[in-house]
């Protein structure tokens, strides 16, 4: 499962053939999850909390680009809620080069092995 801005929260709502397209469409739009960063972290929390349920998620990696205020605001809450929770939780900032794949890939086997 993922909490992606484009994933799988494009799927989670269906457009609803019987009515006009356009509303249909516009619809669409207006009811599908807001992206992660857009939205205060309780509610992120939430959400996750609803996604970990539904799937029967065993940890979360949260990955941010370095520089994404967003997401780095959202950690120390996170982190904290997630071990309330007694849920795995692994955060990762990643660089916008490939040198940072390798220790990436190195730290996504050794959480899986936690888990």
């Amino acid at each position: 499962m993922d909490d992606l801005c484009i994933g799988t929260r494009y799927f989670t709502n269906m457009i609803d053939e019987s009515i006009d397209p356009i509303k249909a469409i516009a619809k669409y739009h207006l009811e599908k999850p807001i992206y992660s960063t857009k939205i205060p972290s309780l509610e992120r929390f939430n959400t996750l909390r609803k996604l970990i349920e539904k799937y029967d998620v065993d940890g979360v990696i949260n990955i941010a680009q370095k520089f994404c205020e967003p997401i780095l605001y959202d950690h120390p809450f996170m982190n904290k809620k997630f071990k309330e929770m007694g849920m795995p939780y692994l955060f990762i900032e990643i660089d916008y080069n490939r040198e940072s794949y390798k220790q990436s890939s190195t730290r996504f086997e050794a959480f899986a092995e936690i888990i």
